[in-house]
């Protein structure tokens, strides 16, 4: 019985064919290792805000200062800053990030205690997905009476100045009325000897 062998033309069309194979196989590995899935961008943080906080203050009580959020559809993130100086403030860190939800308000807190008297600026800054928004104000710290530091400190030397000379009143009065005594005392002793001298005459 005779041996088949494949036809050299048979045999070269099955070579071309593995090459072929072989070249498709890579080129799809390659793909698949360079290809990335699309990705959907997040949807734009984009809400309204709201900074509350007293515009003036006595040094020795706490106020709270609140952020407030509204989201237009989306939920998304965002970090708040707060930039004071002069003041203890609770939470301590100074920024704190925030769940802005779709159509919700959403508020963040710090509570604030002054060191110091005086007028203090305060900034809040926080992202969107637009730009970086800052709200600037100011808070003046008084003392219990409500005076700012600059008329206290005009104020308690004026009453120096004043109070000062008023405690020395009782004595001065006690002073006049002893030199009007004795002065009282030598007019009469005065007329005294006048009198005696006019009657031996």
């Amino acid at each position: 019985m005779e041996e088949s062998f494949p036809s050299p033309k048979r045999s070269t069309w099955q070579k071309k064919l593995l090459w072929l194979g072989l070249g498709i196989f890579l080129l799809s590995v390659l793909f698949t290792c360079n290809y990335r899935i699309p990705i959907s961008a997040p949807p734009p943080c984009r809400f309204t805000h709201k900074t509350s906080f007293a515009g003036s203050m006595t040094d020795q009580e706490s106020k709270t200062l609140t952020v407030s959020f509204y989201g237009e559809n989306f939920d998304c993130k965002t970090h708040v800053q707060l930039a004071i100086v002069n003041f203890d403030i609770s939470p301590s860190d100074n920024v704190q990030e925030v769940s802005i939800l779709g159509q919700q308000t959403t508020q963040i807190k710090w509570v604030l205690h002054p060191k110091s008297q005086g007028k203090f600026s305060y900034v809040v800054s926080f992202p969107d997905s637009q730009a970086l928004h800052a709200d600037e104000s100011t808070v003046t710290v008084t003392n219990d009476a409500g005076f700012p530091a600059w008329v206290t400190g005009i104020l308690a030397p004026l009453a120096g100045l004043v109070f000062g000379p008023l405690l020395t009143i009782p004595y001065w009065i006690d002073k006049c009325s002893t030199w009007i005594k004795k002065r009282k005392g030598k007019q009469k002793t005065q007329v005294g000897k006048a009198r005696k001298r006019t009657k031996k005459r």
